[in-house]
Order: structure tokens, then sequence, then C-alpha cells
């Protein structure tokens, strides 16, 4: 029992049926009461959202980390399949929340999340799928460097289809052990490159390498070649 001045609230109420009796009492003395039964059945949380990392994308080095939104003050849990691989803490005043995981195997893994608060568990969120791919795919094979008047044109076999390459890098340097600079602001799709303008006899060093899907760069095929002399026109 306590006295009380209407309205009165009560926080932190337990699940389940709360009956209230209320008694008046006047200036002499004399009581009057009522009861009313209420249910407590606070809602349970929305079901939380993956932000990170997109779906279908890829990770190079098998450490993800996770994070999305969610109703302040619940309890998220990460799930791969059935398997809870994961836990954080939104709190009382955030809507964020990350889980890392390291040493992630090769290959396709599915996530989901899931908010718990006043004792209930949403649904699942929108399923994220992250593929983990630490595997450079191989140096092209095969490079060739023909010198031109004024250019020098690299080609090269196609990647294996296995290997999931979207494209090629081209380095060139003025010296086998000099510093070699990127020529293509963009992946190369086709095997093949041509280096112009050059000069006329003049000799130059390049380096072949493929990106896959998940941007993992092979190691570097080498070559040179020298560009052709300018024909004597002397009469």
């Amino acid at each position: 029992d306590q006295s009380c001045i209407s309205p009165k609230s009560y926080t932190d109420l337990d699940d389940g049926d709360l009956p209230v009796a209320v008694k008046a009492t006047d200036g002499a003395g004399n009581e009057g009461s009522a009861t009313r039964d209420f249910t407590v059945n606070p809602p349970g949380p929305g079901v939380p959202e993956i932000t990170s990392p997109a779906n279908d994308s890829y990770d190079t080095d098998g450490n993800l980390s996770i994070s999305g939104t969610a109703e302040a003050d619940s309890a998220i849990e990460l799930f791969e399949g059935t398997a809870s691989v994961g836990t954080a803490n939104v709190g009382a005043t955030g809507s964020t929340w990350t889980i890392d995981l390291t040493n992630v195997a090769e290959g396709a893994h599915t996530y989901a999340a899931k908010a718990t608060k006043n004792g209930k568990t949403s649904g699942e969120s929108a399923a994220v799928t992250v593929t983990v791919d630490t595997t450079d795919p191989g140096a092209p094979a095969n490079l060739t460097a023909q010198g031109q008047r004024g250019a020098i044109s690299l080609d090269w076999d196609d990647s294996p289809a296995a290997e999931d390459v979207v494209g090629y890098n081209v380095y060139r340097s003025d010296s086998e052990t000099g510093t070699y600079t990127k020529l293509n602001g963009s992946l190369l799709t086709s095997s093949a490159y041509n280096d112009a303008p050059l000069p006329d006899e003049t000799t130059r060093y390049y380096q072949v390498t493929a990106v896959d899907r998940a941007g993992n760069e092979s190691e570097r095929a080498s070559k040179s070649a020298t560009t052709l002399q300018a024909p004597d026109v002397t009469p």
C-alpha cells in the first residue's frame, strides 16, 4: 500500500496480470474503494536492420564488421543460419550496433540479426551475404610486348573463368628495377594494351596484374620492349 495523488504512474512492471485496488478516504474518515485488473504487455522491438556490409559484397581478409540499426535499449544477436555468431547491445539513447567477426572461412556467408527488448524477440532482419575471398588470382600468362614506331603493344592471355577476374592493371617503368607507375585509371577489361605515344628507340619495362571481383590483385607478369627506330630519310 502507498498513498498517492491522482494520476499515478508506474514503470518497470513485469509482464502479466496486474490487479489494482484504489481506496479513497475523506476528511471524516469515510472510505471508498475500487478495483480494476490490468494486463502488462509492453511491446517487443522492431526488426533490426543490417546496414553494412552491403549484400553480395566481398571481403579479402576474413575479418568482418557487421553493423546496423535497431531500437534503443535492445539486445542484438547475429546469426549465420541457425548458429549464433555474435551479440551487441544498443544503448538507451542509441540506435546503432556493430559485431566484429574474425577468421571467417573462405566462401559465402549469409547473416541475419534479431533484436530482444522487454523480454520479447523480433523477427529476423533482411539477410546479407558476404563472400570471403583471400586468394589472389594467378598472374596473367604469356605476356608479350611488341615495339612499334612511337608505341609498344602489350598482349596476354585471358585469365581462367574460375578465378573470377574482372580486369587488369598495367604498370610501366623506365628501368627494370625502377619505380613502376600504373598506366590505366580504371581496370582494363580486355587482355591487351597499347602504350602510346612514346619516343622512337626507347625501352620501357612493363608489369601486368589481374584483379578478381573481391579486389585481390595477382603477382606481376613482366616484359620489356623497345620502340622502333625512325626510318632513314636521308637522300
